[in-house]
């Protein structure tokens, strides 16, 4: 069923189902009333990253009815399967979290309408008059976690409650301990699986990341860039100094993964060394196709030098190995990162990538201009290329 169909059956559904609405207590301040209406629906659409209650129904008419008993929930996703459907609760709309959706076949996006005042037949859906208190019975469900102290808000283009959270902890609910970095998420949980895990920035956003524990003993790796051969065309030439490009930001995947030069920015500020890596997700780390070097001495985040003669504290391309060695690494406002283990030798560089199956011109770790499937970041087009950002 295409789009449109899709969305023509949608009104035919809601025309014909009694929407609730919920009422709150206008005796000294303003009141809620919630509302549904087809052209608050996204078909193959749906908002990622801010499900906070998941569900099975029969269909999409009771997870309405299930956000519209639960303060927290703004909107909803719903994915119909044969003999049920899947139900996600979130505690944000597309306009609060701009980014977060994004096409998703066969599931849809539901919004819920707010209007607000003293006369609830005269609601409109402007902010709460500051002069009169906002009653919309939010709070008395306690959302705030962790000791936080709920605010009830009266404005459509914010959530319906605040809370201000104790030390030690952020995000929405108060749901999330202020933790900064991969290294302090695996120092506060001690022994974790490797994952995506929420950290904290220094304006109390929470920002899901994926964390790497158990590749190397004595180090911890958040990933800033992971991408397949197939999707080459979106990172060549784009420079981590240069630009600003995040994508799939909020649900880090490995074909197709970039954060945003500010988070980017946050997470290189508590790390001291990066690394980059082929095919983690199948592979793993055995340190071949693999190099590793550091701030001090190669800063990804900083604009490089002209001669590209580079240290790293580790190279190995195709079993070609050095230690505390330089290798070509063009990089520039026109290069991604990238090494030339053609050339490297020849221009003066410690490291000589031409033995075992070495191609002219070959690209190592970006670019890919040209490509060797001996090397496993460019062996098919599912390969993958990693580059991550971390420390002990």
């Amino acid at each position: 069923m295409d789009d449109k169909l899709t969305y023509l059956f949608l009104l035919l559904l809601v025309k014909s189902l009694a929407v609730p609405s919920s009422e709150g207590h206008c005796t000294n301040g303003m009141c809620e009333k919630k509302s549904f209406s087809p052209s608050n629906v996204k078909p193959n659409f749906s908002l990622k990253g801010h499900a906070f209650e998941n569900s099975n129904f029969t269909n999409w008419k009771e997870c309405l009815h299930a956000c519209f008993k639960n303060c927290v929930c703004l909107s909803f996703n719903f994915e119909d399967k044969i003999n049920h459907g899947i139900c996600e609760l979130n505690d944000a709309t597309y306009t609060l979290a701009p980014g977060f959706l994004t096409e998703s076949n066969g599931v849809s996006y539901f919004e819920i309408g707010r209007n607000y005042g003293v006369d609830l037949k005269r609601a409109t859906s402007q902010p709460c008059n500051i002069e009169r208190s906002c009653e919309n019975y939010c709070c008395l469900t306690n959302p705030c976690q962790n000791g936080g102290t709920c605010h009830e808000v009266c404005d459509v283009n914010n959530r319906r409650f605040n809370c201000t959270c104790t030390p030690g902890f952020a995000g929405h609910r108060c749901q999330v301990p202020s933790l900064q970095s991969c290294q302090e998420v695996k120092a506060f949980y001690k022994v974790r699986p490797n994952g995506i895990y929420s950290i904290v920035d220094e304006r109390s956003n929470v920002l899901p990341v994926y964390c790497d524990f158990t590749s190397e003993t004595g180090f911890t790796w958040t990933l800033i860039q992971s991408y397949s051969l197939q999707n080459k065309a979106k990172f060549k030439g784009k420079a981590f100094f240069h630009h600003d490009m995040p994508i799939n930001q909020h649900a880090p995947e490995w074909d197709n993964y970039r954060l945003s030069m500010s988070v980017m920015k946050f997470v290189w500020s508590k790390s001291t060394l990066w690394r980059a890596t082929c095919n983690f997700p199948t592979d793993g780390v055995d340190f071949r196709d693999y190099i590793r070097s550091s701030k001090a001495k190669n800063d990804l985040l900083a604009t490089p030098a002209s001669y590209r003669c580079t240290w790293y504290e580790l190279v190995n391309i195709r079993g070609n190995r050095c230690v505390n060695c330089t290798a070509y690494s063009p990089y520039s406002y026109q290069s991604d990162y990238h090494i030339d283990s053609w050339y490297s030798d020849g221009l003066g560089c410690d490291f000589d990538g031409q033995s075992n199956g070495g191609i002219f011109n070959e690209d190592n770790f970006g670019f890919y201009g040209t490509t060797n499937p001996s090397f496993r970041c460019t062996s098919s087009l599912a390969s993958t290329t990693q580059f991550w950002v971390g420390g002990p």
